[in-house]
């Protein structure tokens, strides 16, 4: 008898042990629920000062440490890591320059990396999304320009033999029937020097021709460009830590001029 009474104590004993354990796992588990930058909404809040993380002591829920706990941490060493030195100079110009991001704003985009097939062939490429205003308050995400080999004309690497023979015109300028026929993968070596297929025409031309489907997304940036003097992106990490989520992944000192270009070839 003693001894059922014995494990019968062990058997509670153990059950009290697991329910406690599994009282902290699941505390555990919200809190990192709690921690984690979940949707790219939560992120503009926090980035902006109107929410901050609950789990951190009064000190840290200012503005600026707000920010700094939108990085992903991992890739810093120590706080005299000269990236995370960066990441507090980055943080502090922010406040300071009272630097808002928002979803309608039109300075950030999505960098989308796609998994495609060209002609019954895999092949990848990368899709640029900005935000384009319909009516009112009315948003939506539209391409706004595309990059990889596959949109590369013929002028990118020319072939100077390649040519309509100056003397065509006495011939009725029969030559272009070949040029679309047996040439016409370097139709844009006979155009004019000053013509220049652009990416984005290229991609609308083999969609609607069904030569490119996309067939999935294979990774996803998005690109901000609101802070004077940088440029940062980030992306999402999915681990079992409070530094989780939607983070800041590269963060980079730029030019005004640098800024101009990526307008001109991206936000337009």
């Amino acid at each position: 008898m003693s001894r059922v009474f014995a494990l019968l104590f062990l058997i509670v004993g153990c059950c009290n042990i697991v329910s406690i354990q599994a009282q902290l796992i699941k505390t555990l588990d919200r809190d990192r629920y709690l921690a984690k930058v979940k949707l790219v909404d939560e992120f503009f809040c926090r980035f902006n000062g109107q929410e901050s993380r609950q789990d951190v002591n009064a000190q840290y829920k200012d503005r600026e440490s707000s920010i700094l706990l939108l990085f992903d941490l991992a890739k810093f060493k120590s706080k005299s890591d000269s990236g995370f030195v960066k990441a507090m100079t980055f943080a502090k110009d922010v406040v300071e320059d009272s630097v808002f991001i928002n979803y309608e704003d039109g300075k950030w985009f999505a960098k989308v990396k796609c998994a495609a097939i060209l002609n019954k062939k895999p092949t990848e490429f990368i899709t640029f999304l900005t935000v384009e205003n319909v009516r009112d308050s009315v948003y939506k995400w539209v391409i706004s320009n595309v990059d990889g080999d596959i949109f590369k004309t013929s002028r990118d690497n020319p072939h100077e033999e390649l040519y309509i023979s100056p003397n065509s015109h006495e011939l009725f300028f029969s030559s272009l029937r070949n040029v679309t026929k047996d040439a016409y993968e370097f139709i844009d070596d006979y155009t004019r020097k000053s013509f220049k297929t652009d990416k984005l025409s290229v991609f609308t031309t083999l969609v609607r021709s069904g030569q490119l489907k996309i067939d999935a997304v294979s990774d996803l940036d998005f690109v901000f460009t609101q802070v004077p003097g940088y440029i940062f992106t980030i992306r999402h990490f999915e681990r079992e830590t409070k530094n989780a989520g939607w983070l800041i992944d590269t963060l980079r000192v730029v030019s005004e001029e640098e800024k101009n270009n990526l307008k001109k070839e991206i936000l337009r």
